[in-house]
């Protein structure tokens, strides 16, 4: 109610329109926010008067060759889909989803004059007491798409009996569960295809590294076991085989066994002589 001694009210709301357009996601939440300016030298009072809040669902069938277009926030006027919607709507939602933030219980919000005031429009759907704190159960396989979920609720604006304008605000749900094509599965096909490939390349360059780990392996197995022989020589003692002054592990493996061999049948020779 407007309470002045003989001012008429003067104000103004922002942003101007008459269809605002929330977006959300399951278990989300919007908001849009108005500003109420008093112009006037007297105390405004508003009344937020909900007219129906309706809920309703369409089966979008989109155009694959259409460019999308890009859903405006604030309108003043439905569009096709929403009026087939309202047209199409029965549920009426109680309790409300939407909520006035700075306003009353009732929706009125008082102004003082010359000054401002911020209200609200939350949306926030309503969970059921008995599924609260439920976890949803995943459907396996493909799922046939699901229908555009709205949420309409309308105001009337008066200022004492004036009428001052209608407020219609939209919730739409964007979980939408995409119809499954033939394009999108050859898609995925290239993409786990390219996955595959790149899987190859990596193990073949894996192979070469535990090829090159089993060379590098063997080669020190070989020089290990080479050390260990030469160790063992140098911890023999033979008797009976004449060794010469000069005789080293060089001049072993240049004259080889043979040589040392006819050298100790000579010496053995020439001593049973």
């Amino acid at each position: 109610m407007v309470s002045a001694k003989g001012v008429q009210p003067n104000f103004t709301i922002t942003p101007d329109f008459l269809v605002c357009r929330l977006e959300t996601r399951i278990g989300g939440s919007a908001d849009c926010a108005l500003e109420v300016n008093n112009c006037s030298t007297a105390p405004l009072s508003i009344d937020f008067v909900k007219v129906c809040e309706i809920e309703g669902a369409i089966i979008v069938i989109k155009d694959p060759k259409a460019k999308p277009i890009k859903l405006q926030k604030f309108s003043d006027t439905l569009n096709d889909e929403e009026l087939n919607v309202i047209s199409t709507c029965k549920k009426i939602i109680d309790p409300s989803c939407f909520r006035l933030l700075g306003a009353s219980e009732t929706g009125n919000l008082q102004v003082n004059p010359l000054s401002k005031v911020i209200l609200k429009i939350v949306f926030g759907e309503p969970v059921d007491p008995l599924l609260k704190g439920k976890k949803k159960e995943k459907s396996k396989g493909t799922s046939p798409p699901k229908p555009k979920k709205y949420f309409i609720v309308k105001y009337n604006l008066l200022a004492g009996s004036k009428f001052i304008k209608d407020l219609i605000f939209i919730e739409i749900d964007m979980t939408e569960n995409k119809e499954i094509t033939l394009n999108d599965i050859m898609k995925k096909l290239l993409q786990v295809e390219g996955k595959v490939d790149e899987t190859n390349v990596n193990m073949n360059r894996q192979l070469e590294k535990m090829k090159k780990l089993e060379e590098t392996v063997n080669y020190q197995a070989a020089k290990i076991e080479k050390l260990e022989n030469e160790l063992r020589k140098k911890n023999l003692i033979i008797f009976g085989i004449p060794k010469r002054a000069e005789e080293d592990i060089r001049h072993l493996e240049r004259d080889g066994p043979r040589n040392n061999k006819e050298e100790n049948e000579d010496s053995t020779g020439s001593k049973m002589k």
